[in-house]
């Protein structure tokens, strides 16, 4: 099967599954992806909490490795949070 360019199998376990994934997510491709609005989104980057951003052209994109390394530190807090006796959602 060929490959679209900017697709990849290698991130967010894709190979495991057989499917591709974006190398790079537009916003609201970001946000449909891991089910989160926009505006939760938009107070996650105010707070420095979201994951990396970049620009090209005129498009904002979120790499899906940034995408990989947000989740991975959203799990981290969580599993903090919980180890401290935080809330659980």
């Amino acid at each position: 099967m060929r490959i679209p360019l900017g697709w990849t199998r290698e991130s967010a376990g894709a190979s495991e599954q057989g499917g591709l994934t974006p190398a790079a997510y537009t916003i609201a491709e970001f946000c449909a992806a891991y089910r989160i609005s926009k505006a939760h989104l938009f107070n996650l980057l105010r707070r420095g909490e979201g994951p990396r951003i970049f620009r090209a052209g005129r498009r904002t994109l979120i790499s899906a490795q940034s995408a990989i390394e947000w989740v991975r530190r959203s799990e981290a807090l969580a599993d903090a949070q919980q180890l401290r006796g935080g809330t659980w959602p």
